[in-house]
C-alpha cells in the first residue's frame, strides 16, 4: 500500500508513514474493543464487519485523492486487521470445537501467511503488467465482499448435546 500512496497518489513519504502509524494504533485499539464485541455479538458477524471494513478501506484507496482519504483508509484497514487477529481463534473454536483446534489453527495460519505474503507481490505483478494498482484493489475488494457474504450466510454452530451416562445394567 505504501508505493500506491507515495508513487501513484503522490503523497509525501512522511505523511504516508504517519498514516501507517494510525493504522497500527487503530489495529491495537480494535483488538481491545473486539474482545467486548465478541462477548455481545456472534463471532461470524464480528469477522464479517472486519471484511466490510476492508471493503471500505480499499474503496477509499481507489477514490482517495487527499490525505483525509489516506488516513481514513489506513485507519479502517487497521481496525479490520485488529479485529481479525483476535477473532480468528474464536471462530475456529466455535465451529470446530477444541478437539482439533491446534491442527486446524496450524493449517489456517499457513494459508493466512501464504495469502498475506502473496498479496504484495501480486499487486506489484499487476502494476508491472497493467501499469495500475486499481485492478488488484478491485480483486481484493471483491474477495472481501465474497468472504462477508459467506460469513453472513454461514449457519451458527450447533452445540452438541452432552452425552448421557449409560446406566449400569447390573
Amino acid at each position: 500500500r505504501v508505493p500506491y500512496w507515495v508513487e501513484v497518489r503522490g503523497f509525501d513519504e512522511s505523511l504516508v508513514s504517519w498514516s501507517f502509524t494510525a493504522d497500527a494504533i487503530a489495529s491495537a485499539s480494535m483488538m481491545l474493543l473486539a474482545g467486548l464485541l465478541l462477548s455481545r455479538t456472534p463471532t461470524r458477524f464480528v469477522i464479517m464487519g472486519a471484511c466490510l471494513a476492508w471493503v471500505l478501506s480499499i474503496g477509499l484507496m481507489i477514490v482517495g485523492a487527499n490525505a483525509y482519504y489516506m488516513f481514513a483508509s489506513t485507519s479502517i484497514f487497521g481496525l479490520a486487521v485488529g479485529t481479525t487477529m483476535l477473532t480468528q481463534a474464536y471462530i475456529l473454536a466455535e465451529y470446530y470445537g477444541r478437539g482439533f483446534l491446534g491442527a486446524i489453527r496450524g493449517m489456517v495460519l499457513i494459508l493466512t501467511l501464504v495469502a498475506s505474503g502473496a498479496g504484495a507481490p501480486f499487486n506489484g505483478y499487476i502494476y508491472d503488467i497493467i501499469g495500475s494498482y486499481i485492478p488488484s484493489w478491485w480483486i481484493f475488494l471483491g474477495m472481501y465482499l465474497v468472504a462477508a457474504a459467506i460469513l453472513f450466510t454461514a449457519a451458527p454452530p450447533k452445540i452438541a448435546a452432552a452425552r448421557q451416562p449409560v446406566a449400569d445394567p447390573s
